[in-house]
């Protein structure tokens, strides 16, 4: 478990949501699903919320993600997960599960969230089974934790879901920029994105845009949109074939195989950037 002294604003932004924000959810008044608009198509009406995140979606429609985008593309034994913005297990909870023999490390930019990845899955932690990492604001960080533990080339499957939706495009690409430095070839990168082409995403947009108006661009619980055009964008030059999924009718969710190893690094000194590991 690694730490970071000063926090970011995305990192304070979910440890107040976990600390404070979710408290209020569980203690409120319960949905509907009359009272839900169409966009708002990951609120469940469950009874009760037990773990921060629960209110996204249930166990079946957790189930229906992983089996969709992560599952249904891996080998019968995968030994290595990593999980970027594991929240409070939600996602993670059904891999570790599925394949009681493979590891996974969660990374998260919340203490908070960790604190609770670390709750749920004490059993787990106790037999190395399951790591955790506090991302900082260091690029390189990930791709770094798991080159030091030898991983690189060696991880089956990068999964991300009901994360990268709030996460701006730069830090987007730095996780698929990682994906295709530490995947085995053919490894599998699977995440969901917020999309605005989709009817539902332009109608959180709209009814989302006078308040994150006021942010005046700061980061923040809202949504940062994208596209399949910009997805293909990203994923295309740094050597990943992929499929997209509809597995909520508004989000856009995505499984890439790493085709090519060794044509990102080229990208980034084509563009001059410093950042290649």
């Amino acid at each position: 478990m690694t730490q970071d002294k000063k926090k970011s604003t995305y990192s304070a932004t979910w440890d107040r949501y976990v600390s404070e924000v979710f408290d209020k959810i569980k203690s409120g008044p319960k949905r509907t699903a009359e009272e839900l608009l169409p966009w708002q198509v990951l609120n469940t009406t469950d009874d009760e919320y037990v773990w921060p995140g629960d209110e996204w979606g249930d166990s079946t429609s957790v189930q229906h993600i992983m089996e969709t985008c992560v599952f249904s593309y891996l080998d019968e034994n995968p030994n290595t997960f990593c999980e970027i913005a594991s929240g409070a297990g939600r996602m993670t909870s059904i891999a570790l599960e599925r394949y009681p023999h493979a590891n996974i490390d969660c990374f998260d930019i919340s203490r908070e969230f960790l604190d609770q990845v670390e709750k749920r899955f004490a059993n787990e932690m106790s037999r190395n089974r399951l790591r955790t990492f506090l991302l900082t604001e260091d690029p390189r960080f990930m791709y770094r934790t798991l080159d030091q533990a030898s991983l690189t080339r060696k991880i089956d499957c990068i999964f991300s879901f009901d994360a990268m939706v709030h996460v701006e495009l730069h830090s987007v690409l730095i996780y698929i920029a990682t994906a295709a430095a530490v995947l085995k070839p053919k490894g599998l990168l699977s995440m969901s994105v917020a999309d605005a082409t989709n009817e539902h995403g332009f109608h959180k947009l709209l009814n989302n845009a006078p308040s994150v108006f006021k942010l005046g661009g700061d980061a923040g619980m809202h949504f940062q949109f994208a596209s399949p055009d910009i997805i293909r964008t990203l994923l295309d030059p740094l050597g990943f074939s992929y499929d997209f999924h509809d597995c909520n009718g508004r989000d856009l969710f995505f499984s890439a195989r790493l085709d090519n190893p060794d044509i990102a690094q080229a990208q980034f000194e084509k563009a001059g950037s410093s950042w290649w590991l």
